[in-house]
């Protein structure tokens, strides 16, 4: 009886640390694709306005809040993201 024990105790841990691992991999990976959609976006923007340095400066600078402000005068126009794929073809 106490080695069924021994292998139930020390199995949780391990099934709870696989859990873990696995959902901070889902987490990273989230993170990775909200990342490229905000570089995408901020291309996008930083392309569409007349003041590319000063857009891009304020992505560089993490100043999002600027940044989002500047994109809500743009925001009511027809560019979509598939522009900024395209923008980005043109750029290389």
């Amino acid at each position: 009886m106490e080695t069924a024990l021994f292998y139930t105790f020390s199995t949780i841990p391990q099934v709870l640390a696989a859990a873990i691992a696995m959902l901070a991999a889902f987490v990273l990976y989230r993170l990775q694709t909200i990342n490229k959609q905000i570089e995408e976006s901020s291309i996008g923007i930083q392309k569409a306005d007349g003041e590319p340095a000063e857009l891009w400066n304020l992505h560089i600078k993490e100043q999002y809040e600027k940044l989002y402000e500047k994109a809500e005068k743009f925001r009511h126009t027809s560019f979509t993201l598939g522009k900024v794929h395209d923008l980005n073809r043109n750029k290389l």
